[in-house]
């Protein structure tokens, strides 16, 4: 069986994670630095991001956030 190529698109953060971060600060620039790097992966390619200690926030579209509609 055959599976399609599908693309997740993620915002991925471009360090590893050596340990949780703690401060506000340090949670900020996790998130921005995720901002800063869109990309969409392969089923595999996001296997790989799961299992390694990158930080990453999913994404419906670029540059759209996951706002509710009114």
């Amino acid at each position: 069986m055959e599976t399609s190529m599908i693309n997740i698109p993620i915002y991925v953060d471009k360090e590893k994670l050596l340990e949780k971060p703690v401060t506000k600060k340090e949670k900020i620039d996790v998130r921005d630095r995720c901002l800063d790097n869109y990309r969409e992966v392969t089923r595999d390619e996001f296997v790989e991001i799961l299992n390694s200690s990158q930080s990453f926030i999913p994404s419906k579209t670029k540059n759209k956030g996951n706002k509710s509609e009114e």
